[in-house]
């Protein structure tokens, strides 16, 4: 019987045996392998501090492109194992030999199974081929690893004239209220200052957002970008694409907790965000108030987005706080209206009247949500919104939706690019700011039909560029730890 490909020295290096994780993935690692690892990320209530993935493929496979990957996952301690040719398996972080393994029945929301036969057993020229290939791809990733997130402590670079600057505003689309208004915000500061801005929007795509911002970067001007992250797991890889191209960015809303922004070059300015455990906390409070007694269910944005998790989380504590309130189910709506509607419309059929109010984490669902309760002939629900858009001023004023969290999305969308000009310009000293200006939560207010008169009118945006002018960070909350 033939010996098994992987040598004892894939396991050398012990770890918390409570918190390994196997992966299978398939034979193609540019789709469905990091499909699955991001549905992994998703769907893990506690995912790993280590996490080794087996990547099959042949060993002729452009290897720098596939090792650089590795930052669309940098908060996790990776390690790459290359197989050679078409094997699939499962590898173990076990100190036991490597052996196969079902990952199938613990995590089937996880698991892609491979196409074709699955091969453990290759020829020695096939392990001698395969123990290079493993050098090779560690050597490499040790590289990354060590530029991945640079020296923090480096020194910032060397002013640059507004002349050799570009702005750079990454989107998911422009057919969101809310990111249209980040789009006029950056667009205001961009003509005050007289640089020029690119908008980029992504679809949603983590992976063509970082080819977007990677090819944005090519050009003779540096680049100041300030992003809406697509997922908290993509932060680390934008952030070390625009640092090493000697761009400067802001980050907005998403990032993993334990990734913080100062371990970072000074090219990474700040991260800025609104505490959604306080508006999930305050526009769920409001609904229960109204509500009174009976049933409800709730619509939650995309669930690797930490806004998401912090609004919902407040959701939790004011239903906590509510013994008269029932919780009837929970989907999610993916800050897509269209979604929220058909999510509406699902779970009016299921629950009927048992649904006195819908809490909906963010406007644009929440008015696709109204759009199904009109539909269905229930005015009498109440419905929940947040973010503060247009039109959810509007539907405050006349009756259809309770209340929102007003952010001042022109802000949000101008003060990201105001932090980065001022540090590439050299007006604002990145290492000499403590760590609540680096990552911080920014002010926002609840909003129902008792003060929403004011925002029916947009903000003056000549006022918000001379703000950002005088102090970027006037609107500086409370840090985020």
């Amino acid at each position: 019987m033939r010996r098994p490909i992987f040598p004892r020295a894939v396991n050398a290096h012990p770890i918390d045996q409570e918190r390994r994780a196997d992966i299978l993935v398939t034979p193609k690692p540019f789709n469905a392998a990091f499909r699955c690892l991001r549905q992994y990320i998703r769907n893990s209530p506690s995912p790993p501090v280590h996490l080794q993935i087996c990547i099959p493929m042949s060993r002729f496979h452009p290897l720098p492109e596939l090792v650089t990957q590795v930052t669309l996952v940098q908060h996790f301690a990776l390690r790459w194992i290359y197989v050679p040719r078409e094997a699939s398996t499962v590898i173990s972080w076990a100190d036991t030999a490597v052996k196969r393994r079902s990952f199938t029945s613990q995590h089937p929301e996880v698991v892609m199974k491979a196409r074709g036969r699955t091969s453990f057993h290759r020829t020695r020229r096939s392990l001698r081929l395969f123990a290079t290939s493993i050098l090779a791809t560690l050597l490499m990733f040790l590289s990354l690893a060590c530029t991945a997130t640079g020296d923090a402590a480096s020194g910032q670079p060397d002013p640059v004239s507004k002349e050799d600057l570009q702005f750079v505003l990454v989107i998911r689309t422009y057919t969101s209220p809310y990111e249209a208004e980040l789009v006029t915000g950056a667009q205001a500061y961009a003509d005050h200052v007289g640089v020029p801005l690119k908008v980029i929007t992504t679809d949603g795509d983590s992976q063509k957002q970082l080819s977007l911002v990677k090819a944005a970067l090519t050009g003779d001007k540096k680049s100041i970008v300030a992003i809406n992250v697509n997922q908290s797991s993509d932060t680390p890889a934008i952030v070390n694409a625009v640092s090493q191209a000697g761009g400067y960015i802001t980050t907005l809303w998403n990032k993993h907790d334990d990734v913080k922004v100062w371990n970072y070059p000074p090219n990474w300015v700040s991260h800025i965000a609104f505490d959604g455990r306080v508006d999930g906390y305050q526009t769920a409070r409001g609904l229960m108030d109204k509500v009174g007694s009976g049933g409800v269910v709730a619509v939650q944005g995309i669930l690797d987005n930490l806004p998401a998790a912090q609004r919902y989380e407040g959701f939790q504590r004011a239903l906590a706080e509510s013994p008269g309130i029932t919780m009837l189910d929970q989907q999610v709506g993916d800050w897509d209206r269209g979604k929220a509607y058909q999510v509406t419309q699902t779970l009016l059929t299921k629950y009927g009247s048992q649904i006195k109010g819908i809490w909906v984490a963010d406007d644009q669902m929440a008015l696709g949500a109204i759009k199904a309760a009109q539909e269905a002939n229930r005015s009498d629900i109440v419905i929940s919104g947040d973010d503060g858009i247009s039109d959810a001023f509007g539907a405050i004023d006349d009756g259809r939706l309770l209340n929102t969290y007003a952010m001042d999305q022109y802000y949000t969308g101008a003060v990201g690019l105001a932090l980065g000009y001022e540090a590439a310009t050299g007006k604002l000293d990145v290492n000499a700011l403590d760590h609540a200006h680096r990552q911080f939560y920014a002010s926002g207010e609840l909003v129902d039909h008792t003060n929403v008169g004011p925002y029916l009118t947009p903000p003056e945006l000549s006022a918000l560029v001379a703000e950002l002018d005088s102090d970027p960070f006037a609107r500086l909350g409370s840090p985020i730890e």
